[in-house]
């Protein structure tokens, strides 16, 4: 199912134990399966919303068990706004901003941008077609630096200035 606005995925997923389904369907699509000993074959049991055990290993676990949702006190609707936010956003979004937008703390924030942009990492592709490619040198003239604080004589590339590159794949709405 595809949102074009956080709204329209709050609509959807206006619970807790919506958002948790959805996540245990993504991970598992219905058949659920021990993170512990990959056991699939014995039954496991529903303890509780959520909670699950093998009967093979006796082992309790749930959705986030071994997943990038790790063993955090953090919201499933949280995670799946997070989710939203971090992928919906060209430029990608600061830990600051995505706190105050789904109400937790910055230091909260910062964790789950760390997990979601290493899983974005893990499955970004290589660029084929026409693709874009452009660069620029950020940083301060050395000729507006003081003197004792140049790298060199107004070489315009060398000195502290920081190389930037970007790629895009035409057509793309990265």
């Amino acid at each position: 199912m595809k949102f074009d606005s956080l709204l329209s995925l709050l609509q959807v997923y206006d619970t807790e134990d919506k958002c948790r389904e959805f996540f245990e369907d993504t991970r598992w699509h219905g058949h659920v399966v021990c993170p512990h000993c990959h056991n699939d074959k014995k039954k496991i049991y529903k303890l509780k919303r959520g909670i699950f055990r093998c009967s093979a290993c006796g082992k309790d676990f749930s959705v986030r068990t071994g997943t990038y949702l790790g063993e955090s006190h953090i919201r499933y609707q949280q995670w799946l706004m997070a989710l939203y936010l971090v992928t919906s956003h060209k430029k990608g979004i600061s830990s600051t901003q995505l706190a105050r937008d789904i109400g937790c703390t910055q230091k909260t924030a910062w964790f789950m941008l760390q997990r979601i942009n290493h899983i974005v990492s893990l499955h970004q592709t290589k660029l084929d077609g026409t693709v874009e490619v452009d660069e620029t040198y950020i940083g301060g003239s050395e000729r507006f630096k003081h003197a004792n604080k140049r790298t060199t004589k107004y070489n315009i590339v060398q000195g502290e200035k920081a190389i930037i590159l970007g790629m895009i794949k035409r057509g793309d709405k990265l």
